[in-house]
C-alpha cells in the first residue's frame, strides 16, 4: 500500500486524468495507468517525462511526439488562495484551450490542461483536473472507480481498473398459475326397477 501522511480535515487531493492522447484510445488503459494523484499532504507536484516516464510512455507511444513533452513540463502548487498552475517548459501548455504564461495561474476543478506540439496544431496529451476527497482517491488508486455517497460503504470489490457496478435488482417472478382440476362428470346411477310381487296361481 501507499503510505500517506496525515492531512488536515477537509483537504482535497488533485487527480490529473488523461482524457485525450494523440494516436491512442485512452479508454483502453485502466484508470491507474492514465492518471496522476497529487496527495493533499504535498505542497507541489511536477509533471513531465522525468517524473512520470512510464505514464507518458503509455500515453504517447510515438517517440517523436513524446519529445515535445519536457522532462519538467509544468507543476501544480498549493497556495493559500487555492491550486495554482505554472509552466516550466518552453513548449506549449494550454489551460482550457488558452496558452499559459510562465507565471502562476489559478486552476480549478474540471479544468483541462493540454500539452501540444510547438505549432499548437496537435494536442499530444490532455489532462482533466478533478478535486476529490482523500477517501475517493484511495478508492480510485485501488481500482474502485465509483461515486462515494455519504453514509454509503466506501469500497466494493471490483476487478482492478474496472468500475464497480451495482448489481441490478432481480425482477420479481410472476406467480405460477395452478390449473384447477376439471370437474368429473357425474356418475350415472343405474336405474333401479322395483321387484314385482309374485302373483298367486289362478284357480
Amino acid at each position: 500500500g501507499v503510505l500517506r501522511r496525515r492531512v488536515r480535515p477537509g483537504a482535497m487531493e488533485a487527480v490529473l486524468e488523461c482524457v485525450q492522447a494523440a494516436g491512442l484510445d485512452v479508454a483502453t488503459l485502466p484508470p491507474q495507468r492514465r492518471s496522476l494523484v497529487l496527495s493533499a499532504s504535498e505542497p507541489a507536484w511536477t509533471v513531465g517525462r522525468l517524473a512520470q516516464p512510464e505514464l507518458f510512455a503509455d500515453l504517447v507511444p510515438e517517440e517523436t511526439l513524446r519529445t515535445f513533452i519536457s522532462r519538467s513540463h509544468f507543476e501544480l502548487l498549493r497556495r493559500p488562495v487555492g491550486l495554482q498552475l505554472r509552466r516550466l517548459s518552453q513548449n506549449p501548455l494550454l489551460l482550457d484551450g488558452v496558452p499559459t504564461p510562465t507565471n502562476e495561474v489559478p486552476v480549478g476543478d474540471g479544468a483541462q490542461i493540454s500539452l501540444s506540439t510547438p505549432d499548437g496544431n496537435v494536442a499530444i496529451v490532455v489532462f482533466r483536473l478533478s478535486l476529490r476527497r482523500p477517501t475517493e482517491v484511495e478508492a480510485f488508486d485501488r481500482g474502485f472507480v465509483q461515486q462515494v455517497q455519504p453514509g454509503a460503504p466506501l469500497l466494493q470489490q471490483a476487478t482492478p481498473g474496472c468500475a464497480a457496478l451495482p448489481q441490478a435488482p432481480q425482477a420479481p417472478q410472476a406467480p405460477q398459475l395452478v390449473q384447477a382440476p376439471q370437474a368429473l362428470p357425474p356418475q350415472v346411477q343405474p336405474q333401479r326397477v322395483p321387484a314385482q310381487a309374485p302373483q298367486a296361481p289362478q284357480a
